[in-house]
C-alpha cells in the first residue's frame, strides 16, 4: 500500500454558506425571489417617491424623476446582487419603470391630499 503525502486542496469558501442571503421566519435560506423583488421594489420606490413629491410641486417632474432615479437605483442594486448585468435588463428597467410610476403616483396623489387639506385648514383660521 502506498500512502500519499498530498495535502488535500484548498476549497473556495462559498459566501451563500458564510452569510446567508435573506432568511424567512422558520430559519429557512431560501426567500422567494418575487419576494425579494416586492421588497426591493417597494423599499427603493417609496423612500424616493416620497423624496421627490414632497420637495417638487409639480406632480409631473416628481413622477419623472422619481421613476428615472427609482430605476437606475434598483438596476444598481441587482448589479451588486447578481455580480453581472442581467442580459435583460432593459425588459427588467421597462416592467419596474411601469410599477414605479404606479407606486410614484399613488405617493404623489397621498402627499397632494395631505398638503390640500393642511392648506385648507390653515385658509379657514
Amino acid at each position: 500500500m502506498s500512502e500519499s503525502n498530498e495535502f488535500p486542496t484548498r476549497q473556495p469558501i462559498q459566501l451563500d454558506s458564510v452569510a446567508p442571503r435573506l432568511t424567512s421566519a422558520s430559519g429557512f435560506h431560501d426567500m422567494k425571489e418575487e419576494t425579494e423583488a416586492a421588497i426591493a421594489l417597494l423599499g427603493i420606490g417609496v423612500p424616493v417617491a416620497c423624496c421627490f413629491h414632497f420637495f417638487i410641486i409639480k406632480k409631473k417632474v416628481a413622477n419623472l424623476l422619481s421613476v428615472s432615479i427609482s430605476v437606475v437605483l434598483f438596476q444598481v442594486l441587482a448589479y451588486f446582487d447578481l455580480r453581472y448585468l442581467d442580459p435583460f435588463f432593459i425588459i427588467a428597467m421597462a416592467f419596474s419603470a411601469l410599477i414605479f410610476f404606479g407606486i410614484s403616483f399613488v405617493v404623489g396623489e397621498l402627499i397632494e391630499r395631505k398638503r390640500n387639506r393642511k392648506g385648507g385648514a390653515q385658509n379657514e383660521q
